[in-house]
Protein backbone atom coordinates (compact mmCIF):
# COMPACT_ATOMS: atom_id res chain seq x y z
CA UNK A 1 0.00 0.00 0.00
CA UNK A 2 1.13 3.39 -1.01
CA UNK A 3 1.92 6.38 1.21
CA UNK A 4 -0.99 8.03 -0.56
CA UNK A 5 -3.16 5.11 0.62
CA UNK A 6 -2.08 4.60 3.86
CA UNK A 7 -2.76 8.24 4.41
CA UNK A 8 -6.43 8.21 2.78
CA UNK A 9 -7.32 5.01 4.80
CA UNK A 10 -6.42 6.78 7.67
CA UNK A 11 -8.69 9.91 6.86
CA UNK A 12 -11.04 7.43 6.36
CA UNK A 13 -10.90 5.82 9.33
CA UNK A 14 -11.09 8.82 11.52
CA UNK A 15 -14.08 10.34 9.42
CA UNK A 16 -15.84 6.82 10.04
CA UNK A 17 -15.66 7.23 13.64
CA UNK A 18 -16.11 10.37 14.21
CA UNK A 19 -19.24 9.80 12.06
CA UNK A 20 -20.28 7.02 13.99
CA UNK A 21 -19.96 9.05 16.79
CA UNK A 22 -22.45 12.13 15.58
CA UNK A 23 -24.45 9.75 14.40
CA UNK A 24 -25.35 8.15 17.48
CA UNK A 25 -25.90 11.56 19.24
CA UNK A 26 -28.58 12.50 16.37
CA UNK A 27 -30.19 9.53 16.68
CA UNK A 28 -30.00 8.34 20.34
CA UNK A 29 -30.16 11.84 21.96
CA UNK A 30 -31.70 14.29 19.78
CA UNK A 31 -34.67 12.12 18.30
CA UNK A 32 -35.42 9.27 19.92
CA UNK A 33 -38.97 9.04 18.60
CA UNK A 34 -39.50 9.98 14.98
CA UNK A 35 -42.26 9.05 12.77
CA UNK A 36 -41.31 9.70 8.85
CA UNK A 37 -43.28 9.05 5.84
CA UNK A 38 -43.13 9.72 2.36
CA UNK A 39 -45.52 10.55 -0.66
CA UNK A 40 -43.87 7.90 -3.41
CA UNK A 41 -46.93 8.78 -5.86
CA UNK A 42 -48.94 11.57 -6.25
CA UNK A 43 -50.40 11.56 -9.67
CA UNK A 44 -53.94 12.00 -11.85
CA UNK A 45 -54.85 8.53 -13.24
CA UNK A 46 -54.88 8.83 -16.78
CA UNK A 47 -54.56 7.11 -20.08
CA UNK A 48 -52.66 7.37 -23.25
CA UNK A 49 -54.58 10.67 -25.32
CA UNK A 50 -54.74 8.24 -28.79
CA UNK A 51 -56.14 5.34 -26.90
CA UNK A 52 -59.11 7.86 -25.44
CA UNK A 53 -60.57 9.27 -22.21
CA UNK A 54 -61.13 6.94 -18.99
CA UNK A 55 -64.04 6.60 -17.03
CA UNK A 56 -63.20 5.14 -13.64
CA UNK A 57 -66.22 3.97 -10.89
CA UNK A 58 -66.63 3.25 -7.57
CA UNK A 59 -69.36 0.90 -6.63
CA UNK A 60 -71.94 2.33 -8.99
CA UNK A 61 -70.38 5.85 -8.66
CA UNK A 62 -68.20 7.44 -11.14
CA UNK A 63 -64.71 8.74 -10.24
CA UNK A 64 -64.26 12.49 -11.13
CA UNK A 65 -60.69 13.56 -11.44
CA UNK A 66 -59.66 9.98 -10.11
CA UNK A 67 -56.02 10.40 -9.05
CA UNK A 68 -53.91 7.91 -6.16
CA UNK A 69 -51.39 9.00 -3.77
CA UNK A 70 -48.96 6.51 -2.10
CA UNK A 71 -47.61 7.77 1.16
CA UNK A 72 -45.03 5.79 3.24
CA UNK A 73 -45.22 5.51 6.92
CA UNK A 74 -42.34 3.94 9.38
CA UNK A 75 -40.83 4.81 12.80
CA UNK A 76 -37.17 5.08 12.10
CA UNK A 77 -36.61 6.85 15.51
CA UNK A 78 -34.38 4.47 18.05
CA UNK A 79 -37.66 4.17 20.48
CA UNK A 80 -41.01 2.03 19.93
CA UNK A 81 -43.87 4.16 19.79
CA UNK A 82 -46.80 3.32 21.35
CA UNK A 83 -50.59 5.25 21.20
CA UNK A 84 -49.95 6.98 24.37
CA UNK A 85 -47.07 8.88 22.83
CA UNK A 86 -48.94 9.88 19.71
CA UNK A 87 -49.65 13.79 21.30
CA UNK A 88 -51.68 14.13 17.95
CA UNK A 89 -52.79 10.63 15.55
CA UNK A 90 -51.25 10.92 12.37
CA UNK A 91 -53.43 13.14 9.49
CA UNK A 92 -53.10 13.40 6.02
CA UNK A 93 -55.19 15.56 4.20
CA UNK A 94 -55.76 16.56 0.52
CA UNK A 95 -56.99 19.90 0.14
CA UNK A 96 -59.22 20.09 -2.96
CA UNK A 97 -60.02 16.56 -3.08
CA UNK A 98 -62.21 13.79 -1.51
CA UNK A 99 -61.21 10.46 -0.46
CA UNK A 100 -63.10 7.96 -2.39
CA UNK A 101 -61.10 4.49 -0.95
CA UNK A 102 -58.09 3.39 0.68
CA UNK A 103 -55.74 0.70 0.74
CA UNK A 104 -52.71 -0.87 3.01
CA UNK A 105 -50.91 -2.80 -0.07
CA UNK A 106 -47.99 -3.73 2.20
CA UNK A 107 -46.79 -3.14 5.66
CA UNK A 108 -44.05 -4.85 7.93
CA UNK A 109 -44.32 -6.39 10.36
CA UNK A 110 -47.62 -8.13 7.91
CA UNK A 111 -49.62 -8.19 11.03
CA UNK A 112 -49.70 -4.44 11.47
CA UNK A 113 -51.67 -4.43 7.71
CA UNK A 114 -54.47 -6.40 9.53
CA UNK A 115 -54.13 -3.76 12.51
CA UNK A 116 -54.98 -1.29 10.17
CA UNK A 117 -57.15 -2.17 8.03
CA UNK A 118 -59.43 -3.49 11.27
CA UNK A 119 -59.53 -0.41 12.54
CA UNK A 120 -60.02 1.71 9.44
CA UNK A 121 -63.34 2.41 9.12
CA UNK A 122 -64.43 3.78 5.30
CA UNK A 123 -67.31 5.47 6.21
CA UNK A 124 -65.77 7.85 8.37
CA UNK A 125 -63.26 9.28 5.95
CA UNK A 126 -65.55 8.54 2.36
CA UNK A 127 -65.98 12.02 0.58
CA UNK A 128 -64.06 13.65 3.51
CA UNK A 129 -60.50 15.54 2.05
CA UNK A 130 -58.84 14.08 4.94
CA UNK A 131 -57.41 10.74 7.07
CA UNK A 132 -56.83 10.37 10.54
CA UNK A 133 -55.18 7.09 11.09
CA UNK A 134 -55.83 4.94 13.68
CA UNK A 135 -53.14 4.91 16.36
CA UNK A 136 -51.98 1.49 16.54
CA UNK A 137 -48.08 0.79 18.20
CA UNK A 138 -45.20 0.80 16.09
CA UNK A 139 -41.80 -1.01 17.16
CA UNK A 140 -38.52 0.49 15.52
CA UNK A 141 -38.49 -0.14 11.99
CA UNK A 142 -42.57 -1.18 11.56
CA UNK A 143 -43.57 0.79 8.44
CA UNK A 144 -46.60 1.01 6.13
CA UNK A 145 -47.80 2.26 2.70
CA UNK A 146 -51.44 4.26 2.36
CA UNK A 147 -52.97 3.76 -1.36
CA UNK A 148 -55.53 6.61 -1.43
CA UNK A 149 -57.68 7.15 -4.26
CA UNK A 150 -59.10 10.36 -4.66
CA UNK A 151 -61.75 12.90 -6.98
CA UNK A 152 -60.98 16.40 -7.17
CA UNK A 153 -58.82 18.79 -8.76
CA UNK A 154 -56.40 19.56 -5.97
CA UNK A 155 -52.29 18.38 -5.90
CA UNK A 156 -51.26 19.09 -2.39
CA UNK A 157 -50.94 16.41 0.46
CA UNK A 158 -50.43 17.96 3.90
CA UNK A 159 -49.38 15.51 6.75
CA UNK A 160 -49.53 16.62 10.49
CA UNK A 161 -49.20 14.88 13.91
CA UNK A 162 -47.55 15.16 16.94
CA UNK A 163 -45.08 12.75 18.95
CA UNK A 164 -43.91 13.05 22.75
CA UNK A 165 -40.40 13.14 23.21
CA UNK A 166 -39.76 13.23 19.34
CA UNK A 167 -41.45 14.60 15.75
CA UNK A 168 -43.11 13.53 12.59
CA UNK A 169 -41.05 14.48 9.67
CA UNK A 170 -40.65 13.92 6.28
CA UNK A 171 -38.30 10.67 5.30
CA UNK A 172 -35.69 13.15 3.83
CA UNK A 173 -35.49 15.84 6.39
CA UNK A 174 -32.52 16.70 7.95
CA UNK A 175 -31.11 18.02 11.05
CA UNK A 176 -28.18 20.37 11.58
CA UNK A 177 -26.66 17.71 13.29
CA UNK A 178 -27.64 15.28 10.68
CA UNK A 179 -26.52 17.32 8.07
CA UNK A 180 -23.15 17.25 9.69
CA UNK A 181 -23.37 13.41 9.88
CA UNK A 182 -24.19 13.83 5.79
CA UNK A 183 -20.63 15.87 5.43
CA UNK A 184 -18.47 13.77 6.99
CA UNK A 185 -20.09 10.80 5.29
CA UNK A 186 -19.04 12.29 2.05
CA UNK A 187 -15.62 12.43 3.42
CA UNK A 188 -15.14 9.02 4.44
CA UNK A 189 -16.92 7.87 1.01
CA UNK A 190 -13.42 10.35 -0.78
CA UNK A 191 -11.37 8.84 1.29
CA UNK A 192 -12.33 5.13 0.73
CA UNK A 193 -12.60 5.92 -3.06
CA UNK A 194 -8.86 6.46 -3.08
CA UNK A 195 -8.23 3.09 -1.02
CA UNK A 196 -10.58 0.77 -2.40
CA UNK A 197 -12.42 2.00 -5.86
CA UNK A 198 -15.51 3.47 -7.01
CA UNK A 199 -16.75 0.02 -8.37
CA UNK A 200 -16.62 -1.64 -5.42
CA UNK A 201 -18.22 1.17 -3.58
CA UNK A 202 -21.31 0.91 -5.34
CA UNK A 203 -22.18 -2.78 -5.58
CA UNK A 204 -23.48 -4.23 -2.38
CA UNK A 205 -22.12 -8.20 -1.01
CA UNK A 206 -25.02 -9.64 -2.56
CA UNK A 207 -23.99 -8.79 -6.12
CA UNK A 208 -26.68 -6.15 -6.96
CA UNK A 209 -25.74 -2.96 -8.36
CA UNK A 210 -28.04 -0.39 -6.65
CA UNK A 211 -28.19 2.82 -7.46
CA UNK A 212 -30.78 5.91 -6.20
CA UNK A 213 -33.56 7.71 -8.11
CA UNK A 214 -36.86 7.26 -9.43
CA UNK A 215 -37.85 4.86 -12.80
CA UNK A 216 -41.39 4.45 -13.84
CA UNK A 217 -42.21 1.06 -15.61
CA UNK A 218 -44.70 0.86 -18.24
CA UNK A 219 -45.81 -2.74 -18.70
CA UNK A 220 -49.27 -4.52 -20.23
CA UNK A 221 -51.38 -6.27 -18.06
CA UNK A 222 -49.82 -9.63 -18.80
CA UNK A 223 -46.21 -8.36 -17.71
CA UNK A 224 -47.38 -6.08 -14.81
CA UNK A 225 -47.52 -8.60 -12.51
CA UNK A 226 -44.42 -10.31 -13.29
CA UNK A 227 -42.73 -6.98 -13.37
CA UNK A 228 -44.06 -5.74 -10.45
CA UNK A 229 -42.47 -8.87 -8.37
CA UNK A 230 -38.70 -8.01 -9.71
CA UNK A 231 -39.19 -4.40 -8.95
CA UNK A 232 -39.94 -4.89 -5.27
CA UNK A 233 -37.19 -7.60 -5.02
CA UNK A 234 -34.68 -4.93 -6.59
CA UNK A 235 -36.37 -1.82 -4.12
CA UNK A 236 -35.96 -4.32 -1.12
CA UNK A 237 -31.94 -5.12 -1.93
CA UNK A 238 -31.55 -1.02 -2.81
CA UNK A 239 -33.69 0.87 -1.01
CA UNK A 240 -32.91 4.26 -2.30
CA UNK A 241 -34.47 3.23 -5.43
CA UNK A 242 -37.90 4.02 -6.26
CA UNK A 243 -39.71 1.79 -8.89
CA UNK A 244 -43.40 2.49 -9.97
CA UNK A 245 -44.57 -0.52 -12.49
CA UNK A 246 -47.44 1.32 -14.35
CA UNK A 247 -50.12 -0.85 -16.47
CA UNK A 248 -50.28 0.67 -20.10
CA UNK A 249 -51.17 -0.80 -23.19
CA UNK A 250 -49.26 0.00 -25.59
CA UNK A 251 -46.57 1.00 -23.73
CA UNK A 252 -44.30 1.43 -26.16
CA UNK A 253 -46.88 4.53 -27.38
CA UNK A 254 -47.24 6.07 -23.84
CA UNK A 255 -43.31 6.09 -23.81
CA UNK A 256 -43.31 8.15 -26.73
CA UNK A 257 -46.08 10.26 -25.77
CA UNK A 258 -44.59 10.73 -22.42
CA UNK A 259 -40.65 12.09 -24.50
CA UNK A 260 -42.93 14.66 -26.43
CA UNK A 261 -44.25 16.19 -23.05
CA UNK A 262 -41.58 15.89 -20.92
CA UNK A 263 -38.09 14.45 -22.38
CA UNK A 264 -36.64 14.17 -18.55
CA UNK A 265 -39.29 12.14 -17.34
CA UNK A 266 -39.14 9.53 -20.11
CA UNK A 267 -35.78 9.45 -19.34
CA UNK A 268 -36.60 7.77 -16.37
CA UNK A 269 -38.99 5.41 -17.72
CA UNK A 270 -38.60 1.59 -19.44
CA UNK A 271 -41.97 0.31 -21.38
CA UNK A 272 -42.06 -3.62 -21.62
CA UNK A 273 -44.02 -4.66 -24.80
CA UNK A 274 -43.47 -7.35 -27.12
CA UNK A 275 -41.42 -6.49 -30.65
CA UNK A 276 -42.86 -3.98 -32.76
CA UNK A 277 -41.90 -0.92 -34.63
CA UNK A 278 -39.09 0.85 -32.32
CA UNK A 279 -38.71 3.92 -34.33
CA UNK A 280 -35.79 6.04 -32.52
CA UNK A 281 -36.57 4.24 -28.79
CA UNK A 282 -33.52 1.75 -27.95
CA UNK A 283 -34.25 -1.82 -27.18
CA UNK A 284 -33.23 -4.68 -25.38
CA UNK A 285 -34.20 -8.06 -25.40
CA UNK A 286 -35.92 -9.29 -22.34
CA UNK A 287 -37.32 -12.73 -22.56
CA UNK A 288 -39.33 -14.90 -25.00
CA UNK A 289 -43.18 -15.45 -25.05
CA UNK A 290 -45.08 -18.36 -26.00
CA UNK A 291 -48.55 -18.14 -26.52
CA UNK A 292 -50.86 -20.70 -27.54
CA UNK A 293 -54.56 -21.33 -28.61
CA UNK A 294 -56.70 -22.34 -25.95
CA UNK A 295 -60.72 -24.20 -26.29
CA UNK A 296 -63.26 -25.64 -24.09
CA UNK A 297 -62.72 -28.68 -23.69
CA UNK A 298 -66.75 -29.46 -25.28
CA UNK A 299 -65.04 -28.69 -28.61
CA UNK A 300 -63.44 -32.39 -29.03
CA UNK A 301 -60.17 -31.08 -31.12
CA UNK A 302 -56.93 -30.77 -29.37
CA UNK A 303 -54.66 -29.92 -32.78
CA UNK A 304 -55.61 -26.97 -35.61
CA UNK A 305 -53.28 -26.27 -38.42
CA UNK A 306 -52.98 -22.59 -39.54
CA UNK A 307 -55.39 -22.48 -42.50
CA UNK A 308 -57.83 -23.71 -39.66
CA UNK A 309 -57.52 -21.16 -37.73
CA UNK A 310 -57.64 -18.79 -40.36
CA UNK A 311 -61.16 -20.75 -40.97
CA UNK A 312 -61.96 -20.24 -38.09
CA UNK A 313 -61.29 -15.91 -37.61
CA UNK A 314 -62.74 -15.56 -40.93
CA UNK A 315 -65.95 -16.80 -40.33
CA UNK A 316 -65.97 -19.59 -43.08
CA UNK A 317 -65.87 -22.09 -40.34
CA UNK A 318 -68.63 -22.30 -38.07
CA UNK A 319 -68.87 -25.63 -36.35
CA UNK A 320 -65.95 -27.60 -34.52
CA UNK A 321 -67.89 -30.52 -36.73
CA UNK A 322 -66.05 -28.73 -40.03
CA UNK A 323 -62.86 -29.28 -38.35
CA UNK A 324 -63.04 -32.67 -36.54
CA UNK A 325 -64.50 -31.70 -33.78
CA UNK A 326 -67.91 -31.80 -32.05
CA UNK A 327 -71.02 -30.54 -33.38
CA UNK A 328 -71.02 -27.20 -31.61
CA UNK A 329 -71.19 -23.57 -32.49
CA UNK A 330 -67.62 -21.90 -32.72
CA UNK A 331 -67.42 -18.99 -30.17
CA UNK A 332 -64.08 -16.46 -30.75
CA UNK A 333 -63.01 -15.07 -27.53
CA UNK A 334 -59.97 -12.21 -28.48
CA UNK A 335 -58.70 -9.78 -26.77
CA UNK A 336 -59.10 -6.17 -27.14
CA UNK A 337 -57.60 -3.98 -30.38
CA UNK A 338 -54.97 -2.20 -28.39
CA UNK A 339 -53.38 -5.51 -26.49
CA UNK A 340 -50.08 -6.92 -27.93
CA UNK A 341 -51.57 -10.46 -28.01
CA UNK A 342 -53.98 -9.69 -30.28
CA UNK A 343 -51.75 -8.11 -32.68
CA UNK A 344 -49.00 -10.60 -32.07
CA UNK A 345 -52.08 -13.78 -33.27
CA UNK A 346 -53.02 -11.11 -36.44
CA UNK A 347 -48.95 -11.10 -37.11
CA UNK A 348 -47.85 -14.29 -36.11
CA UNK A 349 -51.00 -16.69 -36.81
CA UNK A 350 -53.56 -15.01 -39.35
CA UNK A 351 -51.68 -13.08 -41.14
CA UNK A 352 -54.69 -10.65 -41.10
CA UNK A 353 -56.85 -8.70 -38.94
CA UNK A 354 -59.27 -10.13 -36.17
CA UNK A 355 -63.10 -9.06 -36.93
CA UNK A 356 -65.04 -6.71 -34.88
CA UNK A 357 -66.60 -8.15 -31.36
CA UNK A 358 -70.26 -9.39 -32.18
CA UNK A 359 -71.21 -10.01 -28.62
CA UNK A 360 -70.36 -8.93 -24.86
CA UNK A 361 -71.22 -11.99 -23.29
CA UNK A 362 -69.73 -14.48 -26.16
CA UNK A 363 -73.18 -16.23 -25.91
CA UNK A 364 -75.36 -14.07 -28.78
CA UNK A 365 -74.44 -12.30 -31.52
CA UNK A 366 -76.20 -9.10 -30.15
CA UNK A 367 -74.15 -6.36 -31.22
CA UNK A 368 -73.99 -7.55 -34.77
CA UNK A 369 -76.72 -10.17 -35.28
CA UNK A 370 -76.18 -11.00 -39.05
CA UNK A 371 -72.39 -12.01 -37.82
CA UNK A 372 -71.38 -15.54 -39.40
CA UNK A 373 -69.97 -16.27 -35.85
CA UNK A 374 -70.27 -15.11 -32.50
CA UNK A 375 -67.06 -12.93 -31.19
CA UNK A 376 -66.62 -11.52 -28.04
CA UNK A 377 -63.34 -9.47 -26.48
CA UNK A 378 -61.83 -9.28 -23.09
CA UNK A 379 -59.47 -7.25 -21.27
CA UNK A 380 -57.06 -9.10 -19.73
CA UNK A 381 -55.74 -12.98 -20.43
CA UNK A 382 -57.29 -14.08 -17.48
CA UNK A 383 -60.94 -13.53 -18.77
CA UNK A 384 -59.76 -14.81 -21.77
CA UNK A 385 -59.29 -18.11 -19.70
CA UNK A 386 -61.75 -17.89 -17.77
CA UNK A 387 -64.68 -17.17 -20.46
CA UNK A 388 -63.01 -20.02 -22.92
CA UNK A 389 -63.42 -22.66 -19.88
CA UNK A 390 -67.09 -21.08 -19.05
CA UNK A 391 -68.60 -21.30 -22.43
CA UNK A 392 -69.28 -23.96 -24.91
CA UNK A 393 -67.24 -24.37 -27.83
CA UNK A 394 -65.32 -21.18 -27.30
CA UNK A 395 -61.72 -20.79 -28.47
CA UNK A 396 -59.12 -18.05 -27.58
CA UNK A 397 -55.24 -17.53 -26.70
CA UNK A 398 -53.26 -16.49 -24.11
CA UNK A 399 -49.83 -17.13 -22.53
CA UNK A 400 -48.54 -20.70 -22.00
CA UNK A 401 -48.92 -20.22 -18.01
CA UNK A 402 -51.99 -21.06 -15.32
CA UNK A 403 -53.81 -22.79 -17.77
CA UNK A 404 -55.63 -24.78 -15.88
CA UNK A 405 -59.71 -25.19 -16.72
CA UNK A 406 -59.03 -25.29 -20.63
CA UNK A 407 -57.24 -27.46 -22.96
CA UNK A 408 -54.32 -26.74 -25.52
CA UNK A 409 -54.30 -27.16 -28.75
CA UNK A 410 -51.54 -27.78 -30.99
CA UNK A 411 -50.78 -26.08 -34.34
CA UNK A 412 -49.75 -27.84 -37.17
CA UNK A 413 -49.12 -30.58 -34.43
CA UNK A 414 -46.25 -28.56 -32.51
CA UNK A 415 -46.38 -28.58 -29.02
CA UNK A 416 -45.40 -24.89 -28.17
CA UNK A 417 -41.77 -24.66 -26.27
CA UNK A 418 -38.28 -23.57 -26.67
CA UNK A 419 -37.58 -26.62 -29.06
CA UNK A 420 -40.22 -26.10 -31.70
CA UNK A 421 -39.54 -22.44 -31.30
CA UNK A 422 -35.90 -23.01 -32.22
CA UNK A 423 -36.95 -24.53 -35.65
CA UNK A 424 -39.11 -22.27 -36.39
CA UNK A 425 -42.04 -24.71 -35.88
CA UNK A 426 -44.33 -22.90 -34.24
CA UNK A 427 -45.41 -19.48 -34.99
CA UNK A 428 -46.74 -18.11 -32.14
CA UNK A 429 -44.59 -16.90 -29.98
CA UNK A 430 -42.45 -13.43 -29.53
CA UNK A 431 -39.64 -11.23 -27.93
CA UNK A 432 -40.68 -9.07 -24.73
CA UNK A 433 -38.32 -6.18 -24.75
CA UNK A 434 -37.74 -3.34 -22.59
CA UNK A 435 -37.61 0.01 -24.60
CA UNK A 436 -35.61 3.17 -23.47
CA UNK A 437 -35.83 6.87 -25.08
CA UNK A 438 -31.42 6.83 -25.05
CA UNK A 439 -28.93 4.76 -23.22
CA UNK A 440 -30.55 3.89 -19.87
CA UNK A 441 -28.27 4.76 -16.90
CA UNK A 442 -29.19 5.46 -13.27
CA UNK A 443 -32.09 3.07 -11.76
CA UNK A 444 -32.79 1.73 -15.16
CA UNK A 445 -29.83 0.42 -16.24
CA UNK A 446 -29.01 -1.10 -12.96
CA UNK A 447 -32.90 -2.61 -12.55
CA UNK A 448 -32.74 -3.97 -16.46
CA UNK A 449 -29.10 -5.35 -15.12
CA UNK A 450 -30.92 -7.10 -11.98
CA UNK A 451 -33.35 -8.47 -14.72
CA UNK A 452 -30.98 -10.85 -15.76
CA UNK A 453 -29.84 -12.23 -12.58
CA UNK A 454 -30.24 -15.52 -11.17
CA UNK A 455 -33.13 -14.84 -9.01
CA UNK A 456 -34.87 -12.52 -11.39
CA UNK A 457 -34.91 -14.68 -13.93
CA UNK A 458 -36.43 -17.82 -12.02
CA UNK A 459 -39.15 -15.74 -11.71
CA UNK A 460 -39.32 -15.17 -15.56
CA UNK A 461 -39.15 -18.96 -16.19
CA UNK A 462 -41.69 -19.90 -13.02
CA UNK A 463 -44.05 -17.37 -15.31
CA UNK A 464 -43.67 -19.49 -18.27
CA UNK A 465 -41.24 -17.47 -20.18
CA UNK A 466 -38.25 -18.09 -21.93
CA UNK A 467 -35.36 -15.41 -20.57
CA UNK A 468 -33.08 -13.75 -22.97
CA UNK A 469 -29.16 -13.64 -22.69
CA UNK A 470 -28.11 -16.93 -21.92
CA UNK A 471 -25.92 -19.02 -24.60
CA UNK A 472 -29.09 -21.02 -25.28
CA UNK A 473 -31.53 -18.28 -25.50
CA UNK A 474 -34.45 -17.62 -28.20
CA UNK A 475 -33.43 -13.58 -28.71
Amino acid sequence: MTGVNVFSLGVAVLALFLSIVLYAYDRYFLRRRQLTYRIQLDAPMTTDPAIGSMVLRHGRSEVEHPSQVLLSVGNSGALPIEPADLVEGLTISFPGRRVVAVEIPHAYPEVLRKVLLDRLEHDEFSGESEIALPRVPLNRRDRFKLLVLLSGDGDEVHVRGSVRNGRVAPENSRGRTTRLVAVVLAFVFVGALVTTGYDALRRPSSGVRCEAGQLQVLAASDDRDLLRSVAEDYSDACPDAQVTVTQSSPAVRTLRALAEKDPDLAGRAVAFAPETDSGALLVRPVYAVVYVVVVNPSTGVDDLTVEQLRWIQSGRVTNWNQVGGNDLPIRLVGRAAEAGSRRLFEQKVLNGREEPATSGDCLTNHLEPTGPVIRCERATAAEVLRTVEQVPGAIGYARNAGLSGVRTVTIEGEEPGPATLRTGRYPFWAVTNAYTTGVPTGVASALLDFLGGDGAQTKVRDAGLVPCGRADSLC
